[in-house]
């Protein structure tokens, strides 16, 4: 773990992007020899391979260990290739106004992480790689109708109906009304060729709004502002970002506890669905996902992800506490606040005005 949070690793301007470790069961005269038991620990940047490649990485590490050789395929793709052309993007307008953007919400936004409920203050305890604490659940069929439904209506995306949810969430467990949340969002590669051997790379995405309570605001006023601000977010964006580039990152970081929220919609292409990694980051069934994806959002004390499936129509949810602020019970009753998401949307009978946040209180 202090391997992968550590930020000399790897030097992607010069291309070290493999680590070596040999673990060796007992000393040995010849040093190039491997015996049964030793063990073999590679780290490997993102860029340099994907979860299809692993099976045949280790083949060709078996094949060229066994031969004392290594056959290198001169058509084989190299992932590096996109690797470089994404170096070469300038993202410092996006990482500009990104900084400037926090920077000027910086008050508001430690005032409402510091009232979220939590077992250890959020601000003495630093950001570091931490186990957490997955909760998961999957939204009732008939709920994530309606939820369909009253997107289809107010002329929303589900992402946008379903961040919405997560601000009034915010709300119920604070009672501050100017909110903000960093959103991820999984996208594929721009180039087709690209998107078929790569998985997916992620948004980054600041998003905040500002309820005037004393107007006793709708949740339609809210969804109104969360669509607005995550498309007038998403104009800032120049390209997509890796989700391991540390620099982003760092900036996101700024040493501020903060609630982070991710909408994927499950990609339907045959190639993608194939890939391991893409699995490791949209399926929340087994409850792997919390724990792989923590390993990025560092940052995060306290992280909501939707997947959604718009084939199946399936909304689930995992909500992922770091072990550092929370212990479980605390988090299991803070999961129970998302039947929220009921009450909001069993109210919603295509009359907006008539949806208002008295309910919360």
């Amino acid at each position: 773990m202090r391997e992968f949070a550590s930020k000399g690793l790897f030097d992607t301007e010069r291309g070290q992007l493999v680590r070596l470790h040999v673990v060796r069961r007992k000393k040995i005269l010849d040093e190039d020899l491997l015996q049964f038991g030793d063990i073999i620990i590679f780290n490997i940047r993102h860029e340099a391979i994907d979860g299809t490649s692993i099976p045949i990485f280790f083949a060709d590490v078996a094949e060229a260990y066994q031969r004392g050789e290594l056959v290198v395929d001169p058509d084989a793709i190299s992932y590096l290739d996109y690797a470089l052309y994404q170096s070469g993007l300038d993202r410092s307008p996006s990482v500009a106004y990104s900084k400037e953007y926090l920077d000027s919400k910086r008050l508001a936004l430690s005032r409402m992480v510091t009232r979220i409920p939590s077992d250890r203050p959020w601000l003495v305890n630093p950001f570091k790689s931490t186990h957490s604490i997955p909760i998961n659940f999957r939204v009732d069929d008939k709920i994530v109708s309606t939820m369909i439904g009253c997107a289809g209506e107010m002329n929303v995306t589900v992402a946008s109906l379903c961040l919405a949810c997560h601000f009034a969430f915010l709300v119920e467990l604070t009672d501050e009304w100017v909110l903000e949340v960093v959103c991820t969002m999984a996208n594929r590669p721009l180039e087709p060729e690209a998107a078929k051997i790569l998985g997916p790379f992620l948004h980054y995405v600041l998003c905040s709004v500002i309820l005037e309570k004393e107007k006793n605001p709708t949740f339609i006023t809210l969804l109104q502002q969360t669509h607005t601000t995550m498309m007038m977010s998403f104009d800032r964006l120049p390209t997509e970002q890796n989700p391991l580039l540390m620099d982003l990152t760092e900036m996101l970081a700024d040493n501020q506890p903060r609630s982070s929220f991710q909408f994927d919609e499950k990609l339907q292409d045959m190639v993608l669905d194939q890939n391991v990694r893409l699995h490791q980051l949209l399926d929340p069934s087994d409850g792997t996902l919390a724990a792989a994806w923590w390993r990025l959002a560092v940052y995060s004390h306290f992280f909501s992800l939707v997947s959604y499936d718009p084939q199946t129509a399936e909304l689930s949810y995992v909500f992922a506490f770091s072990s550092a602020a929370y212990e479980r019970p605390t988090a299991v009753r803070m999961e129970k606040h998302q039947s929220l998401l009921s009450r909001f949307l069993w109210n919603f009978k295509g009359i907006p005005e008539k949806m208002h946040f008295g309910i919360l209180t």
